[in-house]
């Protein structure tokens, strides 16, 4: 089964304002700090905690979204705040994780480069002197009908940072960059809308990101929840403890304390955790790469990916769902909707399957 998820970088990008005698680099940073709520106000935020509805296409989940000075951050996906639970979680401690299926990976590469870029807690042009850069005034243009002031942040070896302000509130109000397809895909124009700013303790903060590529919207968030200066647990930032991790801190724990009624069993049963979310791993590396493949287009080639995980673990409800996508993006609707029913035996609640279907036979009628 695909996991969606699109990066969001919008949250580090805040602020608003007005004014009309913009000519300088400074004369707009300044105008926009104003309107942001202040400098002051703005330093006095340590961390932002966000909780919000992320929709792509049919797919619609909770995300909570976290950040912290200097440059943590931690993304969680099929949030559920009464329990805490989740489906599946990112971030930046240092270095960039994920955590999927209980299993946490250190990564590398885009996906690694994507996440530290979006750890920067603080816009590059908020006290850009201090941090050595030079800013640089573009003036006034129009980016797809957005009225927008330019402004340039020029860093360490040359490398440029983009902002665009509306230029009647002065709201941080758009990005625009290139990045891979769900981390790991082909490179993809990535216009990014940030709008319905309302003040969280004194500081304007946007509600509303949407990501758009050529004509298609890739995705939309809305945040129901933003909050500032949480406690947080600790090593929030870090990527949680794996199931076998934690099996084996009890155990070690139990002995430490002198309890060896039953240490053999214990660990009998660490290892087979541990064992099971290996093979866990090797599945998800092959159904990534299997749509890194699709990303590209290469369905034909997807395909024999996908049945090649099969072939390793012919009992996995996601890799069947993964290989009718595949079949169905192939127009080959007839294996489609077979994997895609062999994925629901396996998995009676795969209701995103029982979607397609349905979707599938409506086509047909």
């Amino acid at each position: 089964m695909r996991f969606f998820f699109a990066l969001m970088i919008g949250l580090a990008s805040l602020l608003a304002g007005c004014g009309s005698d913009i000519d300088s680099a400074d004369d707009l940073i300044s105008a926009h700090m104003a309107a942001l709520g202040g400098h002051e106000a703005w330093q006095a935020i340590h961390t932002i905690s966000s909780i919000g509805t992320y929709k792509e296409a049919a797919f619609e989940q909770v995300h909570r979204f976290d950040q912290s000075r200097p440059n943590f951050i931690r993304i969680t996906t099929n949030y559920d705040e009464a329990t805490g639970d989740f489906g599946y979680c990112e971030g930046f401690d240092g270095g960039a994780w994920e955590y999927s299926f209980k299993i946490p990976v250190r990564v590398i590469g885009e996906p690694a480069r994507a996440l530290k870029n979006a750890s920067q807690f603080e816009p590059s042009y908020i006290d850009y002197r201090r941090k050595g850069f030079q800013a640089r005034f573009r003036g006034r243009t129009q980016i797809k009908e957005e009225e927008v002031y330019h402004l340039q942040i020029i860093r360490e070896r040359g490398a440029v940072d983009n902002f665009f302000f509306d230029v009647e509130s002065l709201m941080s109000s758009i990005d625009l960059g290139r990045a891979p397809f769900h981390g790991e895909g082909a490179i993809i124009e990535i216009f990014e809308k940030r709008s319905e700013y309302r003040p969280v303790a004194g500081v304007m903060m946007p509600h509303k990101i949407e990501q758009i590529s050529g004509e298609d919207t890739l995705a939309r968030l809305t945040w129901q929840k933003i909050e500032v200066n949480q406690t947080l647990p600790e090593n929030w930032f870090s990527p949680p403890l794996s199931a076998e991790q934690k099996q084996f801190k009890r155990f070690r724990s139990d002995i430490l304390a002198g309890d060896l009624q039953d240490w053999r069993g214990n660990y009998d049963g660490y290892q087979k955790t541990a064992l099971g979310n290996l093979h866990q791993r090797l599945e998800n590396e092959l159904n990534t790469f299997g749509y890194e493949l699709i990303s590209h287009k290469r369905y034909a080639d997807a395909i024999q990916i996908f049945q090649l995980a099969l072939s390793k673990y012919p009992g996995s409800a996601n890799l069947y769902d993964s290989l009718g996508e595949a079949y169905l993006l192939h127009q080959d609707t007839l294996n489609a909707v077979k994997n895609y029913r062999r994925s629901i035996e396996l998995d009676g609640d795969n209701q995103h399957a029982v979607d397609i279907l349905s979707q599938i036979a409506a086509s047909q009628n």
